[in-house]
């Protein structure tokens, strides 16, 4: 079969020249990254430099000087193939802030060991749903252990909008014409929990939250507001679900850990003599003042 330009382009991007022509009697050669020993020690090598720093042609100097002196240079075409095969790929450099940790091993042992086990045993305490005939979800009868109560889990919900998105078609007379704006809009903050029954709201009450975090209409809500929210929350939960447990679930953001105004904070404390210190006062974990269960993914 021909290989598609596509492929073809990406090739010779990748090592410098065209794919050879692999059709034919070729007798299947063996590689020296086959050898275990060698394998491990391409990937040694490959993983204590430094990050961001490998190149085929330093990869291509180490094996001919450093791990593999005593036999034939290595080709270019050769090392391009060697680093992909330790599962080395070229990519761009992006700007970004977001790094993807979940395959961590320290991530993994926490949600293998504490998050999925403590999940599963709240999760046996609440009530769930199954299809009935008419495909109308139906609560299933909750058995609890002696001494337990139903627990609700809620799931904080945050989105972003901003102030223009909820409208981009207008209308104009044939001979009229609006420039459109530069701006977004000011950013609107919406806060809110949601269970599988919906939203945290009973009557008029309702715990979702409303900011808008620049502009001259900002709101402090990453100084303490957000613990003011949950005092809210709690209120509305023990009148919507009397003699019932709350579980409230964020996601595992810095803002979610921060700390309160005033709360101690070896980070905000002088590194050397003079200055004026930061007030602080005593305190304690403000989870302990909700008598809930609060989570974070």
């Amino acid at each position: 079969m021909e290989e598609s330009s596509e492929t073809t382009y990406l090739y010779y991007r990748t090592y410098g020249s065209l794919p050879l022509e692999t059709r034919g009697g070729k007798q299947k050669n063996r590689s020296y990254l086959d050898n275990e020993d060698v394998f491990k020690a391409c990937r040694a090598w490959l993983l204590t430099q430094k990050l961001a720093t490998v190149t085929p042609k330093g990869f291509r100097h180490a094996l001919n000087t450093q791990i593999m002196p005593r036999l034939l240079a290595s080709a270019k075409k050769t090392t391009y193939k060697w680093l992909n095969r330790l599962g080395f790929h070229a990519t761009k450099e992006k700007k970004g802030v977001y790094v993807d940790g979940h395959e961590r091993e320290d991530v993994i042992e926490y949600r293998q060991k504490e998050f999925l086990p403590q999940m599963a045993y709240y999760q046996s305490l609440t009530t769930n749903y199954e299809e009935d005939a008419n495909k109308v979800l139906q609560p299933i009868p909750l058995i609890l252990p002696p001494g337990e109560k139903e627990h609700v889990l809620y799931y904080h919900d945050e989105s972003c909008f901003h102030a223009k998105d909820y409208s981009t078609r207008i209308w104009l007379d044939e001979n009229q014409q609006k420039m459109p704006s530069k701006s977004k809009g000011g950013l609107i903050h919406c806060s809110d929990f949601i269970s599988l029954e919906g939203r945290l709201s009973i009557g008029q009450k309702d715990a979702r939250k409303i900011i808008y975090p620049g502009g001259p209409q900002k709101i402090a809500y990453w100084d303490t507001e957000a613990l003011k929210q949950m005092d809210e929350a709690i209120d509305i939960f023990e009148e919507k679900h009397p003699n019932k447990v709350a579980v409230f679930v964020f996601d595992q953001s810095s803002a979610h850990a921060s700390k309160g105004s005033g709360a101690l904070n070896a980070f905000a404390m002088n590194l050397g003599e003079g200055g004026a210190p930061l007030p602080q006062k005593v305190s304690f974990s403000y989870t302990f003042l909700f008598r809930k269960y609060l989570l974070t993914l």
